[in-house]
C-alpha cells in the first residue's frame, strides 16, 4: 500500500516546455515514487474541460511570447480556480513565461498591455535587451538560506509589488535586471526565471515542494530521507 497519494496537475505541457522545463514535474514525481507515495499526473491543455479542484500541486513551465498568448484565453478560465488554490495553499510551481501569467500584465516591446491573471502583485515589461545566462540567487528552503542555480533568458523584466521575491540574485539579473529580486514566493505559490530543468540540481527544494503538496491532504505523511549524492554531484559541477 502506497502511504500517500498525490494528484499533481501539468498545465499545458504542449506549449509552456522551454529549455526541458518538463524535468521538473518528472523530478517530483520520482522523488515522491521512491518513497512509496503514489502520483498521479494529469496534463491538462488548450480546450479540457477538467477541474483541478482536488489538485496537490499545478505545475506550468516556461513558453516564449507566443505560446503565452496561445494559452491565455483558456488560463483566465480557469482564474478562478487559480486563485483558489493559491488561497488553500496548494504549491504551484510557475517557471519563466508560466510566472509571468500570474502577475497583472505584460506589457509588450510594442507598447501593448497584456492582462494577465492578476492573481499577484507583480507585471511585466518587455526590454529590448535579452537578459541570459546561467544565474545564482541566494533564497530560503524549510527557513534555511540556500543558493540556487540555474539558466534565465529571458526579455520581460519583472516587477513586484506587495509580494516577497524567491531569493536575492549574486549573479546574473533576476527578475529584472536592477533591483537584485528573482521570482516570487507567496503562501505556497513559486514563480522563477530559473530553468534548467530548476528541481535536479535543489533536491532540498523539490522537497520543499512535495511536503507542501503532501501537507494539503496528507499532513501526518512525512518524507522519508534519500540519498542525494548524484544531485549534489550535479550541482557541485555547475559554475555559474
Amino acid at each position: 500500500m502506497p502511504l500517500a497519494k498525490l494528484n499533481f496537475v501539468h498545465l499545458y505541457p504542449d506549449y509552456m516546455n522551454h529549455y526541458g522545463d518538463a524535468g521538473n514535474i518528472v523530478v517530483l514525481v520520482k522523488r515522491a515514487k521512491w518513497r512509496n507515495i503514489e502520483v498521479t499526473v494529469e496534463n491538462i491543455t488548450v480546450g479540457d474541460k477538467k477541474s483541478f479542484a482536488n489538485a496537490d500541486l499545478i505545475y506550468l513551465g516556461g513558453g516564449q511570447g507566443r505560446e503565452q498568448l496561445l494559452i491565455l484565453p483558456d488560463l483566465m478560465k480557469r482564474k478562478n480556480e487559480l486563485f483558489s488554490c493559491i488561497a488553500n495553499h496548494v504549491p504551484i510551481l510557475a517557471i519563466c513565461g508560466g510566472f509571468q501569467l500570474f502577475g497583472q500584465y505584460y506589457q509588450t516591446s510594442m507598447k501593448k498591455t497584456v492582462q494577465c491573471l492578476g492573481l499577484l502583485d507583480y507585471w511585466t515589461i518587455a526590454s529590448p535587451k535579452r537578459m541570459v545566462g546561467k544565474i545564482a540567487i541566494r533564497g530560503k528552503i524549510n527557513g534555511v538560506e540556500k543558493t540556487i542555480i540555474g539558466f534565465e533568458n529571458h526579455t520581460g523584466r519583472t516587477f513586484l509589488g506587495k509580494v516577497q521575491p524567491l531569493g536575492k540574485v549574486l549573479k546574473g539579473h533576476g527578475n529584472n535586471g536592477k533591483d537584485n529580486t528573482e521570482g516570487v514566493l507567496f503562501n505556497n505559490f513559486i514563480g522563477t526565471y530559473l530553468h534548467g530543468p530548476l528541481l535536479p540540481y535543489h533536491p532540498l527544494l523539490a522537497d520543499y515542494i512535495l511536503k507542501k503538496a503532501l501537507a494539503v491532504k496528507h499532513k501526518e505523511t512525512r518524507l522519508a530521507p534519500l540519498d542525494n549524492f548524484l544531485e549534489y554531484k550535479a550541482y557541485s559541477n555547475i559554475r555559474v
